[in-house]
């Protein structure tokens, strides 16, 4: 995805990237090298109109329009694939490159790509990338076999490298902003679209047909007419953030003045505060060791002031987290100590429903979302702590419950996305401005 960006990109097109499923550090790269933000599409969360209003509404000005998908192509939730990359593809009218690992298969790579073609025939396959190639003979032998049985055009061929420069973490790679090493991936990006056929490429862009958008189709979502200012948490331990969410709370009202759980020492004038997720744990010392903010955070929780956090939000706001052998107090809001362990305790789709009081969500409203997290808590005070989602599918806090509730904060493990809760940005601001009349009078 980040070689084709930057192939067409040296050719002057104006690139809109999109990722499909729920994903933070992908789009975070592709955002860096396609110099704007990358959204996400996913049909579990989003519904087929709510898909094509967003490729809609953020392709407008581009030339070509690049979705990178995720797993398998026919892979998801279900044995049907119906929330699948190819479900995605055929939503979008867009055809599909594959790109096949061709480490340890010849001939075999062509079974796969005609099984993959004839799997469903709605699904176009319009041409495949060759990856982690051994050498120029394996590609002629690949080659070959797949021009011979299939009818798919080969529109690159990727040798395997030795100083591939993204590094790696849990199931995914590390941040740009933890990484450092942005200029190589630049320069291996720039140099493997050399690898890729990108003129095919844009002609099996141009085939695709075009999308019946309806006039409704796109259209900005109602702006709250009072305007709150919403502190956000952006830094190196927490980046986790969509796009369509920041730009939601702005369509509704709210000013988003971004500090540091690391740097900044003095909370601001605010009337709420957005903790998303991140890693941490990677950065436990520095987040400790500013005791300023901590203590600035629990007075203006005690005052009211409203507080929306997710996964590693809702850690930082915990007593304590335990890391490779180290213990870190932190804010402390809630009376919870967290641990880690080397495989996750919830990762994927989550889903449940809000059961109790709360300042963001009504009792009944259908929590959707996701969740990737290794940590959970070690040791907690049930009887201090409110959990407000019954969980049908996830993991959360305890395997069958999430969503952290105290007075007016509010802190999940359950990563939302706007288009699956479209009422997330309204609760917020409307807090918000709830606690602003409050402390202005």
């Amino acid at each position: 995805m980040l070689a084709l960006i930057a192939g067409l990109r040296k050719r002057g097109l104006r690139v809109a990237p999109f990722k499909k499923g729920p994903d933070f550090i992908d789009p975070a790269w592709i955002s860096v090298l396609a110099d704007q933000p990358c959204y996400n599409l996913d049909p579990y969360l989003m519904d087929e109109s709510t898909i094509l209003a967003m490729l809609n509404r953020h392709s407008a000005m581009a030339d070509i329009v690049l979705v990178e998908g995720n797993h398998g192509i026919f892979d998801g939730v279900d044995e049907k694939g119906s929330v699948s990359s190819a479900r995605l593809a055929k939503i979008l009218r867009a055809p599909v490159i594959l790109v096949l690992d061709c480490q340890g298969m010849s001939a075999t790579a062509a079974a796969v790509v005609l099984g993959i073609q004839q799997f469903d025939p709605d699904c176009t396959i319009a041409g495949v990338i060759l990856n982690r190639l051994a050498g120029e003979r394996h590609e002629r032998v690949v080659t070959a076999a797949i021009r011979d049985r299939t009818t798919v055009p080969i529109v690159g061929a990727i040798h395997r490298r030795d100083d591939a420069p993204l590094e790696e973490r849990h199931l995914g790679l590390l941040p740009p902003c933890e990484s450092g090493r942005q200029a190589s991936v630049e320069r291996v990006s720039d140099v493997m679209s050399e690898a890729l056929d990108v003129e095919q490429i844009c002609r099996i862009a141009e085939s695709a047909p075009p999308l019946d958008f309806s006039p409704q189709t796109g259209k900005s979502r109602a702006i709250h007419t009072e305007p709150v200012r919403i502190g956000l948490i952006r830094d190196d331990a927490f980046q986790f953030y969509y796009q369509d969410n920041l730009d939601a709370l702005r369509e509704h009202g709210a000013d988003l003045v971004e500090l540091s759980a690391i740097h900044t020492e003095k909370l601001p004038s605010l009337d709420l505060l957005y903790i998303g997720g991140g890693f941490p744990e990677r950065h436990a010392e520095r987040l400790a060791n500013n005791r300023e903010l901590m203590a600035e955070i629990r007075t203006a929780e005690r005052r009211g002031m409203p507080i929306y956090a997710e996964c590693g939000g809702a850690l930082y706001l915990g007593r304590s987290i335990a890391y490779e052998g180290r213990h870190f107090e932190l804010v402390g809001i809630f009376p919870i100590d967290y641990a880690f362990r080397n495989r996750p305790y919830g990762h994927g789709y989550l889903r449940g429903r809000v059961v109790a009081e709360n300042p963001f969500y009504s009792i009944g409203t259908e929590l959707v979302g996701h969740e990737f997290h290794y940590s959970r808590p070690s040791a907690w005070e049930e009887s201090q702590l409110t959990l407000v989602c019954q969980l049908s599918k996830g993991y959360g806090f305890d395997g069958a419950r999430d969503g952290l509730c105290q007075n007016r904060t509010f802190a999940a493990y359950c990563h939302v996305h706007v288009a699956g809760m479209p009422t997330w940005p309204t609760a917020l601001v409307t807090a918000a401005a709830v606690y602003r009349r409050e402390r202005c009078g």
